[in-house]
């Protein structure tokens, strides 16, 4: 007598279990996850990428180039650099390093973001001759 429902020579083995259909799925929604998140972590790179944040050395040509430069803590008031970049701030130390012109400028670039705020630092060395207080033997 033949079985009822199966037929000869295919057996049990005629499809998929239902193991091996889970595991193809979870293999399958891993991948997919995986490909989701990695699009999602490039669009908020992209993101980044496109903000128009502030360059400090724009603001330390700024410093070489202002004529009523003073030495001390100074917060310059530059109206261009708050149209262009609202919501940042900064500010200079002009410290005298020798008498015949040579200054160490200290530049804090402060920027507000939805994560709070960033500080970007820098220092370099100006020579400006011109704003010597006590020039040492002048020819």
């Amino acid at each position: 007598m033949k079985a009822i429902g199966l037929k000869q020579g295919r057996g049990l083995s005629a499809g998929f279990t239902l193991l091996e259909v889970i595991i193809a799925l979870a293999i399958f929604f891993t991948a997919v996850i995986a490909v989701l998140e990695l699009t999602s972590q490039n669009l908020r790179l992209a993101q980044t990428l496109l903000q128009k944040r502030p360059d400090i050395s724009a603001l330390a040509s700024t410093t070489m180039l202002d004529k009523e430069l003073v030495e001390g803590f100074d917060e310059p008031v530059d109206l261009d650099f708050q149209e262009l970049y609202p919501g940042c701030t900064w500010d200079r130390d002009v410290v005298s390093v020798s008498s015949n012109g040579l200054y160490r400028v200290v530049i804090n670039l402060f920027e507000s973001t939805g994560g709070g705020e960033i500080k970007t630092t820098t220092s370099f060395l100006m020579y400006r001759p011109d704003l010597a207080t006590g020039s040492v033997g002048v020819r």
